[in-house]
């Protein structure tokens, strides 16, 4: 029976969610020259890694800006109508 591991990091704008459903060991090696005892150990591992950034206010950049002028509420005199 396999357990999924779910490791969550989070920064100021990037959260990285690292899920594990399955991790088997390839090698150990015993390190003899090293006092207390040293393994190095390799592994292979299955999962998931999902990164997001987040995007506030303060990191919002114009991609392009456009000028936009309204014409409405300025009528000339000559377009008003005379009413009796």
């Amino acid at each position: 029976m396999y357990k999924t591991i779910t490791t969550q990091y989070k920064s100021k704008t990037i959260s990285n969610t690292q899920t594990i459903s399955q991790i088997s060991l390839i090698e150990g090696l015993y390190i003899s020259q090293q006092n207390p005892f040293v393994f190095q150990l390799k592994f292979d591992a299955i999962g998931q890694m999902k990164i997001v950034k987040t995007v506030t206010d303060d990191n919002i950049e114009s991609i392009k800006e456009i000028e936009l002028k309204s014409t409405m509420g300025n009528s000339s005199p000559s377009d008003k109508q005379a009413t009796s």
